[in-house]
C-alpha cells in the first residue's frame, strides 16, 4: 500500500514500498552506489553497478540492452590502452593484461546481471550527465572515454528525445512486473563547467519527467533537488565541493527510506543499525569478560532475527567467543 511522501519541493507523490526481499538491481553514477550500499548494509537484496560507475542515460540503456538480450558485447570496442585492455562501454575497473581475461571478465558480469533482472522487482537508475562523447569513426556514444587522445571523439549533449527514444526501447526487453525508479544524481560534473553542469542536469530532469508521465511503473525520486533545494549549502559537501558528503548522503537515504520503505521495514533497520554497531565493535580487550558476555548477547539477539540470514554474523561473533 503506497504511502504519501512529502519532497522539500513540497510535491505529494505516491511511491511503492520495497521490501527486504525484493531484488533492486542499481545503476548508474556513484550515488547509485552510494544508495546500492546502503541497501546491502541494511540487507536487502540488492546488486549495484556491476558494469561499473556510468554517467551518461544511454550507456546505461545500451548495457541494460545487452544484460537483458543475452548476446554478445561489442567486442570491437575492446582496446588496448597501451598498459591493458579496456572496454569503451564498461569502467575501467575492468581492465586485465590480457584481451581473452577481460572479455571473460565481462561476460561472466553479463550473466550474472542477467539472472539477477530476471528476478528484480525494482531497477534504480541515476544519470549523472547528459553530455556523451562518440567515436568520430563509428559514431557509438561511449561510457568512458579510457583518457584515449580526445582527437578520436566528440562531445555532445544529449537531447530529451533521444534519451527518451532510448528508454523506451530498452523498457520493451524489461521484465514485465518491474518497477523503475529514476533519480537525477546530485554529484556536479563541473569538469563541464557551472552553466553546463545545469543545462545537463535539466536535460536529464525534463527526461526523466517525460519518461515518468508515459509509463506507469516508472517513479522519480528527487535526490538531485533534496541535495539543491533542501540542503544547498557546502557543508554538506566533500572537500572537493562536488560530491555530497556523508552526512548528506544519509539524509538523502533516510528520505529514501520515508519514501520507499513501509513501517515494518523502518523499524527492522533501526534495529539492524543498532546490532551493525554491535557487530562491528571492537574493544582494546577482546578476552575481557565484559566484552565476551557483550558477543554472547549480541549473538542471541541475532538468532532472533527470522527477517533475513545473518548466519555469516553469528558466524564471526562466534569465531571471537572464548570458551
Amino acid at each position: 500500500m503506497s504511502q504519501v511522501f512529502r519532497t522539500p519541493i513540497q510535491q505529494e507523490i505516491l511511491y511503492p514500498k520495497i521490501n527486504l526481499h525484493d531484488p533492486v538491481l542499481l545503476l548508474g553514477s556513484c550515488f547509485s552506489d552510494n544508495i546500492g550500499h546502503k541497501l546491502i548494509d541494511h540487507k536487502f537484496q540488492a546488486k549495484s553497478n556491476p558494469f561499473g560507475i556510468i554517467f551518461n542515460p544511454v550507456s546505461i540503456f545500451n548495457l541494460l540492452e545487452c544484460t537483458l538480450k543475452t548476446h554478445d558485447f561489442a567486442e570491437e570496442k575492446l582496446i588496448n590502452s597501451g598498459e591493458k585492455w579496456v572496454h569503451y562501454d564498461f569502467h575501467s575497473s575492468f581492465c586485465g593484461q590480457e584481451k581473452e581475461a577481460l572479455t571473460a571478465e565481462i561476460k561472466t558480469a553479463l550473466n550474472q546481471t542477467n539472472d539477477f533482472v530476471k528476478h528484480s522487482k525494482y531497477l534504480i537508475l541515476t544519470f549523472g550527465t547528459a553530455y556523451v562523447y562518440r567515436l568520430k569513426l563509428s559514431r557509438e556514444i561511449v561510457a568512458n572515454c579510457h583518457k584515449m587522445p580526445s582527437s578520436l571523439f566528440e562531445k555532445e549533449l544529449l537531447t530529451i528525445e533521444q534519451i527518451t527514444s532510448a528508454f523506451k526501447d530498452i523498457h520493451q526487453l524489461l521484465p514485465k512486473d518491474i518497477k523503475v525508479i529514476l533519480t537525477v544524481s546530485p554529484v556536479r560534473h563541473i569538469k563541464d563547467g557551472f552553466t553546463n553542469n545545469f543545462i545537463s542536469k535539466s536535460t536529464l530532469r525534463m527526461a526523466c519527467h517525460q519518461i515518468e508521465s508515459e509509463f506507469p511503473n516508472i517513479h522519480y525520486f528527487p535526490s538531485y533537488e533534496i541535495m539543491m533545494d533542501d540542503l544547498r549549502d557546502y557543508r554538506f559537501y566533500n572537500s572537493d565541493m562536488l560530491h555530497p558528503s556523508d552526512v548528506a548522503i544519509e539524509y538523502i537515504w533516510q528520505q529514501f527510506s520515508n519514501a520507499f520503505f513501509n513501517e515494518e521495514t523502518k523499524a527492522f533497520i533501526l534495529r539492524w543499525e543498532k546490532l551493525s554497531k554491535a557487530i562491528n565493535h571492537r574493544p582494546f580487550q577482546k578476552e575481557s569478560n565484559e566484552y565476551q558476555q557483550f558477543l554472547r548477547k549480541t549473538i542471541a539477539k541475532l538468532e532472533g532475527i527470522n527477517e533475513v540470514d545473518v548466519s555469516k554474523e553469528i558466524g564471526l561473533l562466534r569465531e571471537m567467543v572464548i570458551d
